[in-house]
């Protein structure tokens, strides 16, 4: 009995790789016969011996004979010419794997691109990810100028196009995504791997590491994709079951980092991750709670579970993923004050380690969720101020805007801060140039009169790019510090005259303040601002009553 199940098992296996054989060969266009012949040479010798005694049963035995005879017709004909097809493949396999840097990789592809098929093409896509470029490899491999690269370009598209794979599309898309491959010459390879992964995205969805790799690839490098995000999230709705913790983490945060926001999707991935909460790790936990506030999906439940377990396990994390944790927790306004306590010891033995971005964002969360901690905050300004060069335009507004919100004065940071921005005040944008203001007026700073002078030249070139909310903070900035500064409020008044219906009440009152306190003749404001204060309020209107 136990020889016919062996029996049984042997002719399943040799039938499934009869068919790998046919496929192969149809890949490689050859003859079905050929691949056999190689086989019988000894390629797949243990599978064709006899199963039980070792001289085998009879029909095992004429079997054998028979594909054995076959081989050596093959042989004769065009077994060399597959032996040698065979030998050929492998070798550029080989060529392609030892390349030590990107020329002699593009060297291999110059040689044999002739007898590259999607193997070769996805291996040397593969490569070029795992190569570290730097200076003129890289980009050489930016520009049109090198024929070898236009020419890898040209065939991985050509390929592309006519439906590569799953796994190819992955490999590809990850390898353009690493090496910043991402606008110009190269968005017709981006446009067609998009469209094949549409038309294909159900078989993309079976395989969770690759629909998470091409989500991620296109969040790195190409930013919104509506049709490829929407293609996913409905693909992988009913299947988030069998995701692993690490690709429903890649996933979230593709869908939040490019914006693309599916709530169906979201409310089924957050019910997934609480479920499995405990089988995900520490950065896993800090990059979901991260997309759930990006895009502004509080999912309670998935936060007040993570909260008590990630407190205990921030050692586990990088200083950016404490850092993401903090503001995603502050952004939802769900920061329990243990998890920020915990924060703060966590992030305080370690503060050499993190960037002037993640410090900011831990002054931020901190100040946002109004949570007293003045030590830990003085560390902050002190590691923050002699790297304000590392920052953002946006970072050095958000680090003043938060240390002026957690009420922590600290005039080293301060004139830190406002000697980087005073040569960069071009690269704000309005809500920058107003949040900055604001900042240093409210904190009292120092500094403050000489950048709002500055800032006040850049401002009134872009009044027209700002909104209502920046061009109230910045009336009441500029009305605030006084001197030269005044002069703006006019032009702002006129601005915002026909605007006023965008204002909330308050950014009412404060253009309304910084009109009269510096007494600018602009009328067009007054009698505007009369007439959206008779809209606004109706007599009949019950009053409140005396106090």
């Amino acid at each position: 009995m136990s020889a016919v199940l062996v029996s049984s098992a042997s002719r399943r296996l040799l039938l499934g790789r009869s068919r790998a054989h046919a496929v192969i060969a149809r890949q490689n266009g050859l003859r079905l016969a050929s691949l056999r012949a190689v086989a019988s040479r000894g390629l797949y010798a243990s599978l064709l011996e006899p199963v039980g005694s070792p001289g085998g049963g009879s029909r095992q035995r004429e079997r054998r004979r028979r594909v054995e005879a076959g081989g050596r017709r093959e042989q004769k004909g065009s077994g060399h010419e597959c032996g040698s097809s065979f030998e050929a493949a492998r070798g550029i396999n080989e060529r392609i794997g030892r390349a030590a840097d990107t020329a002699e990789l593009l060297s291999v592809y110059a040689a044999y691109s002739a007898k590259y098929d999607m193997v070769h093409l996805c291996l040397t896509w593969r490569q070029l990810g795992r190569l570290s470029l730097h200076g003129r490899e890289h980009r050489q491999l930016l520009s049109d100028w090198d024929a070898r690269v236009v020419a890898l370009r040209e065939q991985t598209l050509h390929f592309v196009g006519k439906g590569c794979g799953k796994w190819a599309l992955a490999t590809i898309a990850c390898a353009l995504s690493r090496l910043g491959l991402r606008a110009g010459s190269w968005d017709l390879l981006w446009d067609a791997i998009e469209a094949t992964a549409v038309s294909e995205v159900s078989d993309l969805a079976h395989v969770p590491q690759n629909a998470a790799l091409v989500a991620e690839a296109f969040a790195r490098t190409r930013g919104p994709s509506p049709a490829l995000f929407e293609a996913i999230a409905q693909a992988t709705h009913s299947q988030l079951a069998k995701y692993k913790p690490r690709d429903l983490a890649s996933l979230a945060w593709s869908f939040a980092r490019s914006g693309n926001e599916s709530s169906r999707f979201f409310e089924a991935l957050a019910y997934e991750a609480t479920r499995r909460v405990t089988a995900f790790d520490a950065r896993e936990w800090a990059q979901l709670c991260w997309a759930y506030a990006r895009i502004g999906h509080p999912a309670p439940g998935l936060f007040q579970t993570i909260a008590p377990l990630a407190a205990v396990r921030l050692d586990e994390m990088g200083p950016e993923q404490i850092a993401a944790l903090a503001w995603a927790y502050a952004k939802t306004r769900q920061a329990p004050p243990q998890l920020l306590d915990a924060v703060a010891k966590e992030a305080s033995s370690r503060l050499l380690e993190f960037n002037a971005h993640a410090l900011t964002n831990l002054a931020w969360a901190f100040a946002t969720a109004g949570h007293e901690s003045p030590a830990f905050l003085e560390r902050i300004a002190a590691e923050l101020a002699p790297i304000t060069w590392q920052m953002s335009s946006h970072g050095l507004a958000m680090a003043s805007w938060s240390f002026t919100k957690a009420r922590h004065r600290s005039p080293f940071l301060y004139d830190s801060l406002a000697s980087e921005a005073a040569w960069r005040l071009d690269e704000f944008s309005p809500q920058g140039l107003a949040m900055i203001s604001f900042a240093f007026v409210a904190a009292q700073s120092r500094a403050a009169p000489a950048l709002l002078d500055s800032i006040a030249v850049v401002a009134l070139a872009k009044l027209c790019d700002f909104n209502a909310q920046d061009l109230a903070i910045t009336a009441w900035a500029m009305a605030n510090n006084g001197g030269p500064t005044h002069d703006i409020v006019g032009p702002i008044a006129a601005e915002a005259a026909p605007r006023l219906r965008e204002f909330t009440p308050q950014g009412l009152s404060m253009l309304a303040w910084a009109h009269q306190r510096v007494g600018s003749p602009c009328a067009e404001l007054t009698v505007s601002l009369d007439l959206e204060a008779k809209r606004r309020f109706s007599f009949n209107d019950e009053l409140p009553g005396p106090l």
